[in-house]
């Protein structure tokens, strides 16, 4: 009998202590996309866009189609970027599209983003198995670029951080007008099936650290101060902003946030046709200088045209495919609301397994034989159950692997025992 109970607390931890490894994180994958999609379906969205402090502008296919005839979508560029220098707007320009400009049209936009007070440039991570194959070396420009551009935030337990190697920047003649050089992400941010749930805040590069797009623009937006920067890997993002606000925001032990993906736009967006005619309409020029009235301003490409491969798409744990800007969009939503999603620390999942072995293991030592099985079945309700509360109304992402896959050793060890007694 007490050897029963021996290999039942032993198959109980190993259980645990293997759920920790990561081994069954796909199904904890699947319930978190499942109790994401839940999440917006159950709760409407009540943020308004009106006290947005940023504002899209997206240039799309349909978008260049509609453009009058005689425009082409690069005049039309640099006439957007005109009017938003002339109200003296900051402009987050995330996109390879405007380096395809023919020569006159190329001159007219690095013109306005010369007298731009800030433009976010982005950079591309080039992933390891692809390096082999570039047949060109990045060249000196480009090294005192990025140089440039690096950012020296305190990290602690930073060992699993995203190394790049190399990037992919703008030409040289857009590189120098940046205010800032930040990446935007790529297929291999993505999870083992390919699903982008989470993002990196930070790669490291050289002796420093390239940011995010979205922080970048954070940073740009909420005034963080950057010697307050601190990324402690495994547990939080922390820094203090202009107006004395301190974030925290939780990070995985790779520095990672979890993107908090919604189901409808997070920005007021303005059509990128819409410009064409603020220079022959007064009142369409009124209007826009309305909208974007003390705001900062994203131009986001959701062109196909996979310019130098910087336009991606990926699978949403929402179940949709989304460009790559969809996701840096809500990771900005989440850094300008400090709407981010908790996750649980490693001694709380501890804490949260050691309970569940607990539970288990006196329910086998003390119940019956239906009795057992009764609460191993209400237990694993009671998990799925308390995680989707926590998530829709707490915003603690979930984590039932570890508890389940204790739950679900105990059923399996207390069949066999059964079948081995008879």
């Amino acid at each position: 009998m007490v050897r029963r109970y021996i290999a039942c607390i032993l198959i109980l931890f190993a259980s645990a202590c293997l759920a920790l490894t990561g081994v069954f994180e796909r199904w904890n994958f699947t319930f978190y996309d499942a109790a994401l999609k839940f999440k917006n379906s159950f709760l409407e969205n009540v943020s308004s866009q009106k006290d947005k402090q940023l504002v899209q502008v997206d240039i799309s296919e349909s978008a260049i189609n509609s453009l009058p005839q005689g425009i082409n979508a690069w005049e039309n560029l640099a006439q957007t970027l005109s009017l938003l220098n002339e109200q003296d707007l900051p402009i987050l320009f995330p996109s390879f599209f405007a380096e395809n400009a023919p020569a006159s049209s190329m001159r007219k936009i690095l013109g306005q983003m010369q007298m731009n007070s800030f433009v976010v440039l982005p950079a591309v991570p080039v992933p390891n198995k692809i390096l082999p194959y570039l047949s060109e070396e990045i060249s000196l420009s480009q090294k005192k670029t990025i140089e440039k551009h690096l950012l020296y935030p305190r990290v602690l337990n930073g060992q699993k951080i995203a190394k790049a190697e190399r990037l992919l920047l703008p030409s040289d003649e857009f590189a120098r007008f940046a205010s800032a050089i930040a990446f935007v992400c790529s297929p291999q941010d993505a999870d083992c099936d390919g699903v982008l749930r989470r993002m990196n805040v930070f790669y490291a590069y050289s002796d420093g650290y390239i940011p995010s797009f979205a922080f970048a623009v954070a940073a740009k937006i909420l005034g963080i101060k950057m010697e307050t920067v601190v990324l402690d890997c495994g547990s939080n993002l922390t820094f203090t902003c202009a107006d004395g606000r301190d974030y925290s925001i939780p990070v995985d032990s790779e520095g990672r946030i979890l993107i908090p993906y919604t189901g409808t736009e997070v920005f007021p967006s303005l059509n990128f046709e819409f410009f064409s005619q603020s220079y022959s309409d007064a009142d369409v020029s009124y209007q826009i200088s309305s909208i974007l009235k003390g705001k900062s301003v994203v131009l986001t490409d959701s062109t196909f045209e996979k310019s130098r491969g910087s336009q991606n798409f990926f699978s949403s744990p929402l179940g949709t495919t989304i460009p790559e800007n969809k996701a840096e969009l809500s990771l900005i939503n989440a850094f300008l609301d400090n709407s981010f999603f908790s996750i649980y620390p490693l001694l709380a999942k501890y804490a949260i397994l050691f309970f569940t072995v607990g539970l288990v293991f006196f329910a086998f030592l003390f119940g019956k034989r239906l009795t057992f099985f009764l609460t191993c079945f209400i237990l694993g309700i009671l998990i799925v159950a308390t995680e989707l509360f926590l998530f829709v109304y707490m915003n603690i992402a979930p984590w039932i692997v570890g508890p389940l896959s204790v739950v679900f050793a105990g059923l399996i060890f207390g069949i066999f025992s059964i079948k081995t007694r008879r």
